[in-house]
């Protein structure tokens, strides 16, 4: 399963026009993702902290990209022809909101609430809430959630 080396070699030579790291790996994860879909019908799904990066349009930043994938074995094959090593795990961006409320409550890190918060006020309007809700409840998160709604509130009622 070799890809098409000539058209994946000038994709990849673009990123290095990209000045913008993040915007770099989700173009990369871009090139991934239309190799694995026109060739397998598979999809990959970016995850982890290049997920919280972009679902915060950059407030967090980090260095790696985590994605998922319904068969690995393809991706595996597929990365060690560009010369690359393994990537995993699975969120969606409530399960990422949940991840950072675990993080900002069991760990005191203030830099996941904020993180947090920021997902939640940038996709304010399209957070599936009833889910959120109750994966918060379930993971005894819920009085962080309805703070971070809170403090969400009391700024856009100062704008």
């Amino acid at each position: 399963m070799k890809p098409d080396k000539k058209r994946i070699e000038k994709e990849l030579l673009n990123l290095k026009r990209i000045g913008n790291r993040w915007e770099r790996r989700l173009f990369f994860a871009a090139i991934i993702s239309e190799f694995l879909q026109k060739k397998h019908g598979v999809d990959l799904v970016v995850v982890g902290g290049n997920a919280v990066e972009f679902y915060t349009l950059g407030s967090y930043s980090t260095e790696d990209i985590d994605i998922v994938v319904s068969n690995f074995g393809i991706v595996e094959e597929f990365l060690s022809d560009l010369g690359f090593e393994r990537i995993n795990r699975i969120w969606y961006r409530e399960d990422i909101i949940v991840d950072r409320l675990n993080a900002f409550i069991h760990w005191k890190s203030k830099q996941d609430g904020f993180c947090a918060q920021e997902m939640i006020a940038i996709h304010y309007r399209d957070i599936d809430w009833k889910y959120l809700e109750g994966r918060c409840e379930k993971e005894q998160v819920t009085s962080a959630l309805e703070e971070l709604k809170k403090e969400i509130k009391s700024k856009n009622e100062k704008i």
